[in-house]
């Protein structure tokens, strides 16, 4: 995820960000099962996966908590 869409992660609703942590779990679990296979293409996706995940949750706990992130 570019610097761009990191700040853009911040002006989104809370239901959206929730939105986006489900495709980017689906999206996960989808590159994890093709690295099983042998099918994946790019090695270090399932890696960015994983921090935009990660991105998204810590936003979300911030919002929770009342804590500007």
């Amino acid at each position: 995820m570019k610097r761009n869409d990191i700040s853009k992660l911040h002006d989104l609703s809370v239901a959206e960000l929730t939105q986006k942590l489900t495709a980017l779990t689906k999206e996960a679990s989808l590159f994890k099962l093709q690295k099983m296979g042998h099918k994946l293409k790019d090695s270090q996706a399932v890696k960015k996966v994983r921090d935009d995940i990660a991105r998204v949750k810590t936003i979300l706990t911030a919002r929770q908590l009342g804590v500007k992130a």
